[in-house]
């Protein structure tokens, strides 16, 4: 009998849920499950222009030009704005954030290039640092929206 009784309160973590917490923990879940779904959308949105870019840097063999520049920070233009227009929840803002943050700079930092490309083809360790700043923080978020991570790449400057 005492099995059973201890057997209850961890599967719920904390003994009895009253339903007022049940329809909390259910609305939050429902604002990460509208916001996951949001940011998905986003992406969907934003691949055929990423697939351009990984497309044009393949068919040059992985040479890349300064016009990949232009289009990668194209590319990701309504990508951002799209992921400034979710609401996401208290709990995936701070990583919602960041990876806003890192795409903005990172694609800052490649119109930089765009206009003096000698200081872009200078700071290619900076260019990889943003770059994985980007997918980390693209990462987190996922895991912050419980989604599975990304299996796919593209090719970038």
């Amino acid at each position: 009998m005492l099995l059973i009784a201890l057997a209850g309160c961890a599967s719920t973590g904390l003994g009895h849920v009253r339903p007022a917490d049940r329809s909390t923990h259910h609305a939050v879940s429902a604002h990460r499950a509208s916001a996951a779904a949001a940011y998905l959308a986003a992406i969907d949105a934003a691949e055929p222009a990423w697939n351009a870019v990984d497309k044009s840097i393949v068919d040059r063999k992985l040479t890349l030009c300064r016009c990949d520049l232009l289009a990668q920070a194209k590319a990701d233009a309504p990508f951002v704005a799209d992921l400034e227009q979710i609401d996401f929840p208290p709990e995936s803002a701070p990583q919602a954030k960041a990876f806003i943050d890192a795409v903005v700079a990172y694609d800052t930092f490649l119109m930089a290039g765009y206009s003096d490309p000698d200081m872009w083809v200078k700071n290619q360790v900076e260019d990889d640092r943003l770059n994985a700043v980007r997918s980390r923080d693209a990462s987190r978020l996922r895991d912050a929206l419980g989604l599975p991570q990304a299996i796919g790449t593209h090719h970038r400057p």
